[in-house]
């Protein structure tokens, strides 16, 4: 590695972000052998939305989480399927729903009864059924 980063620095200069696909791959099997196989792996995009890095996992993890209407785009163009993005977040606007509902996106968390009933309305007027999570959290009274 440190020559493969020497030779980057050289060649490219820095910064640079550099990616060892193969200790992704090794860090994502040994994930999965601890757990049995027992869950599905998914990538948060917010924690890098590298074009290049996200193509490279396509064939590593399960699923990609998206948090916005330019994650779900950035994981299309970076050729995931759509029923593999799982779409979470408190701050989707419609537009950005019926986007997901358009392109097919396999998950859609909703966070309150507010963005339920916008996702219903949405899905009944697009003629879509769209796959639901329900995010729940407790009150404290």
């Amino acid at each position: 590695m440190d020559d493969v980063l020497a030779a980057v620095a050289r060649d490219v200069g820095t910064p640079a972000y550099v990616y060892f696909v193969d200790q992704i791959r090794a860090r994502v099997a040994a994930v999965r052998a601890a757990f049995g196989g027992r869950f599905r792996l998914s990538f948060a995009v917010k924690c890098n939305p590298n074009p290049g890095l996200l193509q490279r996992l396509r064939d590593v993890v399960d699923l990609l989480d998206v948090s916005s209407g330019g994650e779900v785009r950035r994981a299309l163009a970076a050729g995931w399927d759509a029923v593999r993005l799982s779409f979470t977040g408190p701050g989707k606007t419609g537009a950005e729903l019926r986007a997901a509902l358009e392109a097919g996106v396999g998950e859609i968390v909703v966070e309150s009864l507010d963005e339920a009933q916008l996702l219903d309305t949405l899905a009944a007027t697009a003629a879509r059924r769209a796959r639901v999570l329900l995010r729940i959290a407790p009150l404290r009274v």
